[in-house]
């Protein structure tokens, strides 16, 4: 069973190697691989964004689907169509939901 210097590392992890830079590259090589690709996922995931059908963001806001559709009609919270079916993003909803700063003569 071969073994890479990864898993030798791992289960020895006092042990002192002897290796030929060929070897040495490819470990880094593998590791550098390895980061860039969980990297890529986490800035992907990050950025997608992520959308909810009138139905849905009436329950997550404890709304009436009407409430919804006189939101969409004010402009108060803008759908993106897509298919003929209105879609709301993530970042709307999570803007109406953050808490707003106090107005008025005595606000701080």
């Amino acid at each position: 069973m071969k073994k890479d210097i990864r898993q030798l590392a791992q289960e020895y992890p006092g042990v002192i190697l002897q290796i030929r830079a060929e070897e040495l590259m490819d470990c880094i090589n593998s590791i550098f691989n390895d980061f860039c690709a969980e990297h890529e996922r986490i800035v992907r995931e990050k950025h997608e964004e992520k959308f909810f059908t009138r139905e849905e963001v009436a329950e997550m806001l404890r709304r009436d689907k009407s409430t919804i559709s006189r939101w969409k009609k004010s402009g108060y919270l803008v759908p993106v169509e897509v298919g003929g079916v209105d879609l709301y993003s993530k970042k709307d909803i999570d803007k109406l939901l953050a808490p707003k700063p106090p107005q008025g003569a005595y606000a701080k």
